[in-house]
């Protein structure tokens, strides 16, 4: 089984030993089956290995892949008529959880700082909260904004 992160390209070689054919008169496509639908993707074969790049799935296809999603891969060698399948085996999709944050604006920082309340899980939460609460209300409502006429009167 092959993990494949949908969201980036993944890169397969293959160990390959051809006898009675040139290695110039093969043509490989990996195919992946998704959703009753064959995707292929050409391979390129060197004299020793076979070498295909899938891009993200999720660039093909819009929906349906999912987590963890079991799906069939095979890789087909056409030699003239012939039709060979060397390999086949199953894909498992991975979606990894990636978050960025890029900024858009810049707030202004001198706004007016509000008062926050912490919080703590107690036995008797009620109680001990509004108590908190009771502080960081006198506290606001006692803090004054000091102005040139109070720092002259704060003085005396």
């Amino acid at each position: 089984m092959i993990k494949m992160n949908i969201n980036e390209i993944k890169k397969l070689k293959f160990g390959v030993a051809v006898s009675g054919v040139q290695i110039r008169d093969l043509n490989g496509t990996m195919r992946i089956l998704i959703d009753g639908v064959e995707y292929g993707f050409p391979t390129s074969i060197l004299d020793d290995k076979i070498v295909v790049e899938i891009p993200p799935l999720n660039d093909i296809v819009k929906s349906g892949l999912k987590e963890g999603r079991a799906l069939q891969a095979k890789l087909d060698i056409v030699i003239g008529d012939s039709h060979l399948t060397p390999w086949t085996d199953t894909v498992q999709l991975v979606m990894p959880i990636t978050v960025e944050a890029i900024i858009s604006e810049e707030e202004d920082i001198k706004k007016e700082i509000k008062p926050t309340i912490k919080t703590e899980v107690i036995e008797d939460i009620n109680i001990k909260v509004e108590k908190k609460v009771e502080k960081i209300l006198k506290e606001v409502k006692t803090k004054k904004r000091k102005t040139r006429m109070s720092k002259i009167f704060e003085g005396k």
